[in-house]
């Protein structure tokens, strides 16, 4: 029974992928993998979903941070500063994080970002993964 569902999965998600084209498989595949590298992270909390208004990079350091507009930062760790969300380079994901960010941010497209519970990155709430909407 298992081997059906997953090749149903399988064959569905190659028909999805086929009447998807340009930017929009592109979303597709980055929203793919960062979910796959979430997926194995226990402590995390979402944002709602809102714009990106900047993407300040690290000072001296291989890093990125995600400023939204309209809410106040999701800190379920408490971190000290709550200006942005933070990720530097030696975090798994962080390209696909990055990546994530810059399309979001260049097509204009909504972001929910995911947070660690328990940790922060320079004193911000830690990045986890970037949900791209349509």
């Amino acid at each position: 029974m298992a081997t059906l569902i997953t090749l149903k999965a399988h064959r569905d998600w190659g028909i999805l992928m086929r009447n998807i084209s340009g930017i929009k498989a592109a979303s597709c595949w980055v929203l793919l993998v960062t979910m796959l590298g979430i997926s194995t992270a226990t402590a995390q909390t979402v944002s709602n979903a809102h714009l990106i208004t900047g993407m300040p990079t690290g000072w001296g350091y291989d890093a990125f941070g995600i400023q939204t507009a309209g809410q106040p930062l999701v800190n379920p760790a408490n971190c000290p500063d709550t200006d942005q969300y933070i990720v530097d380079s030696s975090s798994p994901g962080y390209k696909t994080y990055y990546a994530a960010a810059l399309m979001a941010l260049a097509a204009g497209k909504a972001v929910s970002v995911v947070v660690n519970n328990t940790q922060c990155s320079a004193n911000r709430p830690m990045i986890m993964g970037v949900f791209v909407y349509p």
